[in-house]
């Protein structure tokens, strides 16, 4: 994925953000760890990270309970937890009791991902499916994907939650040939992807691509194509800068930004996963 010279950049800088995470939020906190797993190394201080995590998830298994973003957040923990092997202190079972119906889920949503309304609903697949278990509304989501298919996927981040929405609960993608055809004219002449509601140029462009490998079985040049075109944007945004003394390497969120960004920098590693690694992410 990286020459040696590039991973030790970037864990440099992975290093620079978990030693100094008490200024991170803890989505962005959640990402950075998830990047020492797609670089193939060991997460330090895991093990004082995990009691840092325990002690501030709520009674109802939730983090950050009542912000907004709050439910994706959590998914994104549990999802954490899981893939390391770990259990956290709580379970998530009080608060999937409150979203067990189709109209409490709905109602949640509006309440706390105003304007993202497909990534908040991500959120609340995902709680569900990191615990293993499938959203008893299940059929509702997928009735209301197909009937507002025009409304998410005409934007880059609504699609990419989505498609990874559908993945995390095995079903179908519909009209692949038209959501990739889509995801490509939506593409920027230099190569960015870019969204309506939350518009930093990095993690748009991370979405994109990984996006589109999700999409493509079938390795078509023009994906390809559309792939490589991303990537090299996201690489006109890669910052080296000296960090207490060390040569630090990442991702800005945009091109005229100096020093790299800690989600930047996560979405992109991730984004240069494969296809297979990127669906063994969302499970």
């Amino acid at each position: 994925m990286y020459d040696a010279q590039r991973k030790e950049l970037l864990l440099n800088t992975l290093n620079y953000f978990i030693h100094g995470r008490k200024s991170l939020s803890f989505l962005n906190l959640l990402f950075v760890l998830d990047s020492f797993r797609f670089l193939g190394e060991k997460i330090p201080e895991i093990e004082t990270i995990l009691e840092e995590f325990n002690s501030i998830q709520s009674d109802d298994g939730t983090w950050k309970t009542g912000h907004e973003h709050y439910v994706p957040i959590t998914a994104q923990a549990f999802m954490f937890y899981k893939h390391i092997g770990a259990v956290p202190k709580k379970s998530l079972e009080p608060f999937l009791l409150s979203i067990d119906t189709w109209e409490k889920t709905l109602a949640h949503n509006e309440k706390y991902e105003p304007g993202n309304y497909w990534g908040g609903l991500w959120g609340y697949v995902g709680c569900f499916v990191a615990v293993g278990q499938r959203p008893p509304w299940v059929d509702k989501f997928i009735e209301e994907m197909h009937s507002r298919f025009g409304e998410w996927s005409s934007d880059n981040h609504q699609r990419s939650h989505v498609v990874i929405s559908l993945g995390q609960l095995g079903e179908s993608i519909p009209q692949v040939k038209k959501l990739i055809d889509i995801t490509i004219k939506d593409q920027m002449s230099d190569g960015r992807w870019t969204a309506e509601d939350w518009n930093p140029a990095v993690p748009q462009t991370a979405f994109g691509i990984s996006t589109l490998k999700i999409l493509d079985k079938e390795k078509r040049p023009k994906v390809n194509d559309a792939i490589e075109r991303g990537l090299t944007f996201m690489e006109s945004c890669f910052k080296i800068v000296d960090w207490k003394g060390r040569k630090c390497g990442g991702y800005s969120e945009n091109p005229d930004d100096k020093s790299p960004d800690a989600l930047a920098t996560s979405i992109a590693i991730g984004a240069q996963l494969s296809s297979l690694q990127i669906e063994e992410w969302m499970k």
